[in-house]
């Protein structure tokens, strides 16, 4: 594929200044868009971000841009390199660590689609060991699961997923009371093995992940809304819903 427009999008309920700073000087550098779906439960996001994607059809590529890692223009000119040269439909990267109790990265090879998660364990994740020492001479590589990170996701992909949550659960994490969608990167996975789609991983696209944050998620007093970064610099609002009480 010779012709890419890749839309960058970040599903955040957090705010870490250092993450931000780099997700848009990676998406400035590259000139790429960016789409910010701000406040929101991560199942009302991911529909928004899906919709906004499928509305305009002059983006080839969803790249779903994590707000708890550290991505370079870096990372993201390499993503982008490996999905002009190979078109596959699935590209990602990974990261370090799966959290700061479990010094891992979060890929594995394991089938997990008859397996009820509730633990990380059952993953069976590469030790950062065993990563270190990979031969990078044929970088992409098939894997069953890479918690979606740094992913890139082809139009047509994106119009067949309703990127839906592999389970709920009603806690506060998010700082308030509420429902929510979880493990979207799981039930991705899965349904990419339910329709033979391969998910591909860049061996090079190793990404810092700052572990297990949610203690510093607070969305009580704060706006849910959406937001457009174009390449250029231009920001234009496309919603904006009511304050957390």
């Amino acid at each position: 594929m010779s012709q890419i427009n890749p839309l960058a999008v970040v599903m955040s309920v957090r705010d870490f200044p250092i993450a931000w700073y780099w997700i848009r000087k990676a998406c400035k550098e590259n000139n790429v868009d960016l789409l910010i779906v701000k406040n929101y439960p991560h199942h009302i996001a991911h529909q928004k971000s899906r919709e906004f994607f499928l509305k305009h059809e002059e983006y080839t590529h969803m790249i779903i841009v994590n707000e708890d890692t550290i991505v370079t223009p870096s990372h993201l000119k390499l993503l982008l390199e490996d999905i002009k040269k190979y078109d596959y439909p699935v590209i990602g990267g990974y990261c370090f660590p799966v959290s700061k109790a479990y010094p891992k990265v979060n890929l594995t090879k394991k089938n997990m689609r008859k397996i009820w998660v509730v633990f990380a364990n059952q993953y069976n994740f590469f030790d950062l060991e065993n990563v270190i020492t990979w031969n990078l001479d044929n970088p992409l590589e098939e894997f069953y699961f890479n918690g979606l990170t740094l992913t890139a996701i082809r139009r047509d992909i994106v119009e067949k997923i309703e990127f839906k949550p592999y389970k709920y659960v009603t806690d506060n994490s998010l700082g308030l009371w509420l429902r929510r969608g979880i493990m979207f990167d799981l039930r991705f996975s899965n349904e990419l093995y339910d329709r033979g789609i391969k998910l591909m991983v860049d061996k090079r696209l190793l990404i810092m992940h700052f572990g297990n944050t949610r203690n510093l998620i607070n969305l009580r007093g704060k706006k849910p809304y959406v937001k457009l970064i174009k390449a250029n610099g231009e920001e234009i609002l496309i919603e904006e819903g009511k304050e957390y009480k």
